[in-house]
């Protein structure tokens, strides 16, 4: 029972977490069209709301990954794919508190007096970088179900 609920758990936290990002890199289009003085609005909310519950909603996922991969596998390629998807979620929260969130802070002091000649050239580069670690989490996210997966026919 606890191995199901773990397995579910994990699943469910990557998903949610990968489809908030897909929701952010979708909204990019819409970003870029935005005047400066809102974008540096956004940003300061963004900043305010995600930095209480993204640090919190990553570490419940990875405590929860861990302990699958530990109590929760049937096979050894059932582990080895949990704990791809752990090191990838790991890399990608360690990627974005790195080089991500630096570049938020940044955009969020901006105000219209003080905008850097620059600008839209580090919003484009922060958009990248989201981008990238969206694509990283769906890669985990893959991995991770395709190893429920594996789990599955190991059980059948």
């Amino acid at each position: 029972m606890v191995a199901a609920v773990l397995r579910v758990t994990a699943t469910v936290l990557a998903a949610a977490d990968v489809g908030s990002r897909i929701g952010e890199a979708l909204s990019a289009g819409s970003v870029k069209r935005l005047p400066p003085e809102v974008f540096a609005r956004v940003q300061h909310e963004r900043i305010a709301s995600a930095g209480r519950t993204l640090p919190a909603r990553r570490v419940a996922l990875l405590a929860v990954l861990f302990a699958r991969a530990l109590f929760a596998t049937r096979t050894s390629r059932e582990r080895s794919l949990v704990l791809a998807a752990f090191a990838t979620f790991a890399g990608g929260a360690y990627t974005h508190a790195r080089r991500v969130v630096p570049r938020e802070r940044s955009t969020a002091r901006w105000d219209v007096e003080s905008l850097p000649a620059d600008w839209q050239d580090q919003r484009d580069r922060l958009l990248a970088a989201r981008a990238l670690g969206t694509g990283g989490d769906l890669v985990a996210l893959i991995l991770l179900v395709t190893a429920a997966e594996c789990g599955a026919s190991a059980s059948s």
